[in-house]
């Protein structure tokens, strides 16, 4: 299914947020971006395709503006066919065991963990009023427990394999009322949590594009690498 859609993608304001933002708007797609702190007109969000982009303040850890957020969106689409739970965070201070900031860590599972929970939830009823009832959250292969080789992150690594298995979850409930779900490796890219890297998240939109438009392609698979390869849970 290629055509244009309504969708929904947190964390919005920079890196791969404001990068899926631009690629779904240059598509063709009615994009309702959560911003959590970038002011509602703000100039980046007047580009192409404005009249298409609805702005929707949004804290994923705060469950008043969740739940302001799904009015707002409400106001402006009857349904979402694509639900993408992009907003993370990664400390400096969730480090090695000997000087770890376990609230830091605490932060990090509210954020990415929580975070996407709170809003599938707070958003299932207008997911289910959508025609592709899609469910992308953005996880990391540092959530891969057989993957895994590091020794430290605590709090980022645990909170991406909290976030797959509360994929698999949702996959195993909604699968028979006609959504999908996928947990979405997007791949090292330059970012305020990793500003080294070669790649642009320019890149990784158009790749995570790709699968939204054709999710059939990866099937059965759930946890996946921006190209479609599966991953090890």
């Amino acid at each position: 299914m290629d055509e244009p859609g309504r969708i929904l993608i947190t964390g919005a304001d920079k890196g791969l947020g404001f990068a899926l933002t631009e690629h779904f708007l240059a598509a063709g797609w009615q994009v309702l971006a959560g911003l959590y702190t970038e002011k509602l007109d703000s100039p980046r969000f007047r580009g192409a395709g404005k009249d298409r982009c609805g702005t929707v303040r949004l804290d994923v850890t705060d469950p008043d503006s969740v739940r302001a957020a799904v009015a707002r969106v409400a106001s402006l689409v009857s349904g979402l066919d694509v639900l993408v739970n992009n907003a993370a965070v990664l400390f400096a201070t969730d480090r090695h065991i000997e000087d770890l900031d376990l609230n830091a860590v605490r932060q990090t599972l509210e954020v990415n963990a929580l975070g996407p929970l709170r809003v599938t939830q707070a958003f299932l009823p207008l997911l289910a009023a959508g025609t592709r009832k899609l469910l992308v959250n953005i996880s990391s292969e540092a959530g891969s427990i057989d993957d895994c080789r590091r020794t430290e992150w605590y709090g980022y690594c645990m909170s991406k394999a909290a976030l797959n298995m509360q994929s698999r979850l949702l996959q195993n409930h909604l699968a028979d009322c006609g959504f999908t779900v996928l947990a979405v490796q997007p791949g090292n890219m330059r970012t305020d949590m990793l500003p080294a890297a070669d790649r642009q998240p320019a890149a990784a939109a158009a790749a995570i594009h790709e699968l939204v438009v054709s999710p059939e392609r990866v099937a059965p698979a759930l946890f996946v690498q921006y190209d479609g390869r599966p991953l090890p849970f």
